[in-house]
């Protein structure tokens, strides 16, 4: 684990109940239907290295009742976005959401 996400998590652990899940995601920006067509099929590990260079990383505490994304920027929590429509079994099975114009996909999950 890098020292980055490390920090974020040492955050993160004030405001998390225990049995929550902690998802990295990032964020682009919404783009047209066939661009997400064609992300889909050609998603492949060195293509999502690429776009968390360029993205804004952020992370998604996941529970029951509902999804949280934190935006975290000098060990200081920056914002906190309330995902609608949250449904219980995302907990276990994020992949992505859309929330006005960004796409937050998962990356991987840390806890």
């Amino acid at each position: 684990m890098d020292i980055k996400t490390k920090e974020a998590l040492d955050v993160i652990e004030k405001i998390k109940s225990p049995d929550d899940i902690i998802y990295e995601v990032f964020r682009s920006e919404k783009r047209s239907g066939w661009f997400h067509f064609w992300d889909t099929v050609f998603d492949v590990i060195p293509s999502t290295t690429t776009k968390l260079l360029n993205d804004k990383v952020m992370y998604l505490i996941a529970s029951e009742k509902s999804g949280k994304i934190i935006e975290i920027e000098n060990r200081t929590i920056t914002n906190i976005t309330e995902i609608p429509g949250w449904l219980s079994d995302k907990k276990e099975n994020f992949k992505k959401v859309v929330i006005d114009n960004y796409i937050y996909k998962k990356y991987k999950k840390i806890s």
